[in-house]
């Protein structure tokens, strides 16, 4: 892997830190009260319907705990249930509720919206060389895992 240049680096950082300063305080619809942790976890179980506590753990790179104690508030909250595994008596399966499914819905569509303000000004060109370069850092991003 070559050296990556500085210039790239700070416009990368650039682009992070503009995108979060497009309505810095407001969070998604049915998703105020609820810390980042939360949202990352409950985005996570809208694409891995089923998963245990310890995938997510893994896979979002956080302790177990306090995965544990994410999936109990946001239990509590209703935007999630646990379903013991049929397989596994022991284990216990995470899905998100109806509301849940509904709140990762919103969450999804703000942050598209943030993302075409972020990205509305560019030509049809400069989208198909950004979805160009988009797909090859995801790509060189699962090739490394």
């Amino acid at each position: 892997m070559s050296r990556i240049p500085d210039r790239t680096t700070d416009l990368f950082i650039a682009t992070i830190d503009l995108m979060h300063s497009l309505d810095p305080v407001e969070k998604p619809p049915g998703a105020e009260h609820l810390s980042p942790g939360s949202i990352l976890v409950v985005e996570y179980l809208s694409e891995h319907r089923g998963c245990r506590i310890q995938n997510i753990a893994d896979d979002l790179k956080l302790s177990k705990p306090t995965v544990s104690i994410t999936i109990s508030k946001l239990e509590n909250d209703g935007f999630c249930r646990r379903e013991g595994d049929a397989r596994d008596g022991r284990a216990f399966n995470i899905y998100l509720t109806t509301a849940g499914s509904t709140l990762a819905a919103g969450l999804r569509a703000f942050r598209r919206t943030k993302a075409h303000r972020l990205f509305g000004s560019l030509t049809e060109d400069e989208h198909t060389q950004m979805q160009a370069l988009f797909a090859r850092i995801l790509n060189t991003k699962e090739n490394a895992e």
